[in-house]
């Protein structure tokens, strides 16, 4: 093995000498620009004619739209250097669409001894050959070239054919590869590398500014093999398994990265002798099947600088450490949850934590903050230890082969007698401005900035040294309304951070204020606590003085889940799916009850209300029934993967079904169950809650939200199931006579006009002069963004203002809702009217990512979404 090893970076070797010599090779006459046009026109007709007939230093600039057939794809480059790029700059409206499949497999480029620069241009649909020396690299394969990429977008590429095919979009193996601020999303492989794999390349992998996203399969987005990387502002999104795993490399450099909601680790490092990771954000936001983790570092020396691990389920803790050197500073840790440790693990080699804050953490096992095990020697070190929670008895530690604190704030009753302080412990509330408890710290994040008493501060502890992750904090002191509608007194800050609404400074929770208060669902679907009059100036949703955000605000909210089944459908083993049927779109027309003793096929079906537009992309269930009475003899998916409990279908279990596309309508089939009753006696076949993660719906926005399923069904053997029927949210109906009155859609059908869930009267959308109802299609302000988008810069959007003299206000929001940079005005003419806007004057430091764009004119508004690439 070591001789192959060594055989092959020879080998490697020589390609990187060859291709050097390549690209030093210098010609005479001025590099040239060959265009190509999708229709075939321009200076060649297809791609690889213009590659053809390119030499070191041209470019091939393509024109805007779809390039696709033969010459547009399985594009080889060999022996030059070379530019493709997009004419226009916008890689959302230039795309190669290898338009394969596991029966036509092809992908966009072959390289071999190569240079590409690769420039604001889109690959989708790619699929790696099927023979084994080449079933890697879904969009771009790469052998011992340099690969450089910038601006581009690569989707729905895949390298599914044997086990170990790997690289989805790129396989780089050997030469060079570095990426900018572009997009990876829904890429396959049946191996490592859903998104990139990289094999021992001759320069660190560069990955800046780019986002990687959406794997269904169970292996990382990134891997790098005997490869160092340098990687900066790139987010990891809802990864099957990792987001970004690195083996054997001599250097590893992560800075101001987010992993979010992968499956298994968000970072895995393993074989690294000089690591470096700082002002990074690991967090959970969408509950799943997976275990989360935030990062695993094996075998590796190195330094962890302010990076935050908040709010995620693991096997063994947020930060797990196996035979490392490390130290980590400046760091939060807070709100996680582990079978072993919630916070940071540490397994043989040594480990230094200073200034760090390790709080609210669970542990089901051991401590929720620390376990030292094995050989590991733990120092902590100006830090805050306190209020983790654990069902061993010691919340804090319960294992410590070598650990020592100094001065830190811990409790030496919450960690075991053996552990050395260096030192009198600090033995003192940090007094934390917006602490959470540890069974709710997971879902709402706390303020761990400390009050001005705080033992945390210098001036008031002996060491005299400040102590911890954060410092002081907690401003003036208010009333603040909680999502749950309870009334406490914090800061603004710690208030907003738990989504609250504040009430003010100095105000108090006398007289019960929060009464006067509801929840408000904003135009992207997030809930706060706020007066009728301030929801209504935000353009919300106001859901009623009292209610709470017991669930967030999506078109998901109020389905139902119900069992239906067709009178003249009988299960037969021939059949092996019995999804498609007609089926009914309103609980009324759900059939519930069974008679006699044929075994009939029964729908479990979503319902939602026609007037609430759902996109359901998961759906989380369980069954319940008497065994006794009733016997299941098959079952199938109606979506297109299933995660079921391994007793599914029995009584007590569960299952997860998921689409990879949202599925729209008022009526959605999840799954086909075939029951047979014994006796034909009554009997109730019922849903219930997952026994493990409840019972919700997953709308399909990134990261996805879920919601409760509102109501769940059963189905009767020879007597009547229950039916229930989807929540109608209302809204303003403007009635024969002028007046508005909040209304269901249907309440309002046959008396009025509707004008849709989560209108209101105030300012009042009827003409009460001329008693003529508006149509709203024509009475608000209307936003459409025309592209490019992904893009950067100039973007197009066309406008509809309802009548022409004033001006519409505009402004960006990150995907939380947040205002970003300053609002500015558009004068529009009425009616619809075409303007260009500028990302780059409006947001010039904002990062890749998700943003939207909102239009407001009096107390109307629109919003539209915008991926913003670099």
């Amino acid at each position: 093995m070591q001789t192959q090893q060594k055989r092959r970076r020879a080998s490697l070797t020589l390609r990187g000498f060859a291709l050097f010599i390549s690209i030093c090779w210098a010609t005479t006459s001025e590099s040239a620009i060959h265009v190509v046009s999708p229709d075939g026109t321009g200076d060649f007709p297809t791609i690889a004619d213009a590659v053809a007939a390119a030499v070191t230093g041209d470019t091939v600039e393509l024109t805007d739209g779809v390039f696709t057939g033969p010459g547009n794809r399985d594009i080889l480059i060999s022996g030059i250097q070379l530019t493709v790029r997009s004419q226009s700059g916008s890689a959302a409206s230039t795309t190669i669409d290898c338009e394969a499949n596991a029966a036509f497999r092809r992908r966009g480029f072959l390289l071999e001894s190569a240079e590409l620069r690769l420039e604001n241009v889109r690959i989708r649909n790619g699929f790696a050959p099927g023979t084994a020396d080449e079933s890697s690299g879904g969009a771009i394969r790469s052998i011992g070239s340099v690969v450089d990429v910038s601006g581009c977008i690569f989707s729905q590429n895949n390298a599914r054919h044997l086990q170990l095919s790997t690289g989805g979009a790129i396989l780089a193996d050997g030469g060079e590869l570095r990426i900018k601020d572009s997009i990876f999303s829904q890429n396959e492989s049946h191996g490592p590398g859903q998104a990139i794999r990289a094999v021992s390349l001759q320069a660190p992998l560069d990955l800046s500014g780019s986002i990687f996203e959406q794997s269904t399969q169970g292996w990382d987005l990134v891997r790098a093999e005997e490869s160092s990387a340098i990687v900066r502002d790139c987010g990891f999104f809802n990864a099957s398994a990792e987001g970004l795993r690195v083996y054997s490399a001599d250097s590893v450099h992560v800075t101001d990265c987010e992993f979010r909601d992968n499956g298994d680790y968000g970072l895995f490092v393993q074989e690294c002798a000089n690591f470096k990771m700082e002002d990074c954000l690991f967090h959970l936001t969408t509950p799943v099947w997976h275990f989360y983790q935030g990062a695993l570092i094996s075998d590796a020396t190195g330094v962890i600088e302010r990076t935050d691990f908040r709010g995620m389920t693991s096997q063994s803790a947020a930060l797990s450490l196996n035979s490392c050197s490390m130290e980590i500073r400046d760091c939060l840790v807070d709100g996680n949850s582990g079978l072993w440790t919630g916070g940071i693990f540490a397994n043989d080699g040594s480990v230094l934590v200073e200034r760090c804050t390790v709080t609210r953490n669970f542990g089901a096992t051991q401590g929720g903050a620390l376990r030292s095990f094995s050989d590991n020697v733990m120092t902590v070190r100006n830090s805050v230890i306190w209020g983790n929670c654990s069902s061993s008895g010691l919340n804090d530690v319960t294992e410590a082969a070598d650990i020592s604190f100094e001065c830190t704030v811990v409790d030496p009753e919450q960690v075991p007698v053996d552990v050395t302080f260096i030192g009198p412990p600090i033995v003192s509330d940090p007094l934390f401005c917006g602490p959470v408890e540890c069974d709710s710290a997971a879902v709402v994040l706390g303020d761990y900035t400390v009050s001005a008493s705080s033992p945390c501060l210098p001036e008031n502890n002996v060491c005299g040294v400040p102590i911890g992750a954060r410092g002081q904090g907690c401003g003036p002191l208010g009333a603040c309304c909680l999502p749950d509608g309870s009334c406490v007194i914090e800061t603004q800050e710690s208030c907003d951070t738990v989504g609250g609404a504040y009430l003010g400074d100095a105000t108090t929770c006398d007289d019960s204020p929060c009464q006067s208060l509801g929840a408000c669902c904003s135009v992207l679907g997030a809930c706060t606590i706020q007066s009728d009059e301030m929801c209504l100036a935000a353009s919300g949703l106001f859901l009623g003085d009292g209610t709470i955000c017991d669930a967030p605000c999506n078109g998901n909210n109020g389905g139902v889940l119900v069992l239906h089944t067709e009178p003249g459908v009988l299960y037969t083993p021939d059949e092996t799916s019995y999804c498609g049927n007609a089926l009914p779109s309103r609980c009324e027309e759900v059939n519930a009850r069974i008679d006699g003793l044929e075994t009939r096929v029964v729908c479990i079906l979503a319902l939602f209300d026609p007037e609430s537009p759902s996109s359901v992309a998961g759906v989380t269930f369980g069954l319940d029934y008497d065994t006794d009475d009733i016997l299941i003899v098959d079952s199938g998916s109606c979506g297109d993967f299933q995660f079921p409990s391994a007793e599914w279908p029995a009584p007590g279990s569960g299952t997860q079904v998921f689409w990879n596309d949202g599925q729209s309508g008022s009526a959605v089939e999840a799954v086909w169950l075939a029951p047979y009753s014994y006796s034909g006696g009554s009997s109730l076949l019922s849903l219930v809650p997952h026994p493990e993660h409840g019972a919700f719906f997953q709308d399909d926005s990134v990261p996805s939200v879920a919601v409760p399923i509102f109501d769940l069904g059963s189905l009767g053997f020879s007597t009547d199931g229950q039916v229930p029927c989807p929540a109608s949210p209302g809204g303003a109906c403007c009635q024969s006579d002028a007046s508005c009155e909040l209304r269901t859609a249907a309440d309002c059908a046959g008396i009025g006009v509707f004008f849709g869930a989560g209108s209101t009267c105030e300012p009042d959308p009827c003409d009460p002069a001329s008693a003529v109802v508006a149509t709203p299609e024509r009475d608000v302000v209307q936003l459409r963004v025309k592209g490019p988008s992904p893009g950067f810069g100039p973007i197009e959007v066309d406008l509809y203002n309802p009548s022409g003299g004033r001006d519409i206000r505009v402004e960006w929001m990150d995907a939380s809702g947040r205002r970003m940079g300053s609002a500015f005005t558009v004068r529009a003419d009425a009616g619809w009217s075409r303007h260009e806007l500028d990302l780059e004057d409006q947001l010039p430091d904002a990062p890749a990512g998700v943003y939207f764009l909102r239009a407001d004119s009096e107390s109307r508004s629109s919003t539209a979404r915008v991926v913003r690439v670099r």
